[in-house]
């Protein structure tokens, strides 16, 4: 993701390794506490708080519920009161609302559960969407800072994050189908 206050990109590999990119070189840091190694994680950036969230991860069988914070320094494990349950899961800053919105699919139900995070604690969107096999690409709206989805169906469908609900963006062109896919945004 990119850290915006850093002016860097922030990765964080799946053997807990955590890396910036400033447009020309990487550069592996050496924060004192790291989320353990693993993979099936959400990373993405809350420009309001100036941190790089981490949710979940896939360790030694299982997925983790655990919330981590960067800023560019180190990183912080948040102890919430609430937590999405665990699978993979994608991440995206809504701007209007002022919290990440994470998408998680519940490996034991095969659905996806929308989430909202606000520094504080997670908080369930009663909206349920189903997206079978893997949550599809989140991403931040550069016109009106909403979150979009982004659904491989037979025909891909792109919905847009109206408070707790989820509204089709009507686009005449639409990208072709694609199988756990990403997204992102050139700001510029």
């Amino acid at each position: 993701v990119f850290a915006v206050h850093l002016g860097v990109v922030v990765a964080f590999g799946e053997d807990g390794t955590t890396w910036h990119y400033d447009g020309t070189n990487w550069s592996q840091q050496s924060p004192s506490v790291s989320p353990p190694a693993g993979g099936g994680f959400a990373l993405g950036y809350d420009p309001l708080r100036q941190v790089v969230v981490l949710y979940g991860s896939y360790l030694q069988g299982a997925f983790s519920r655990d919330t981590w914070e960067y800023d560019g320094f180190t990183w912080t494990q948040i102890l919430t009161a609430n937590a999405p349950l665990s699978g993979p899961s994608r991440m995206a800053f809504d701007a209007t609302l002022g919290v990440m919105v994470a998408r998680v699919r519940n490996t034991q139900m095969l659905s996806d559960w929308d989430w909202t995070y606000d520094g504080v604690d997670w908080t369930s969107i009663p909206t349920v969407q189903g997206s079978y096999p893997w949550p599809q690409p989140l991403v931040t709206s550069p016109v009106n800072g909403r979150v979009w989805w982004i659904n491989k169906l037979n025909t891909p469908v792109i919905e847009e994050l109206e408070g707790t609900s989820w509204l089709p963006v009507t686009a005449t062109l639409r990208p072709p189908e694609r199988y756990g896919g990403g997204a992102a945004v050139d700001p510029r």
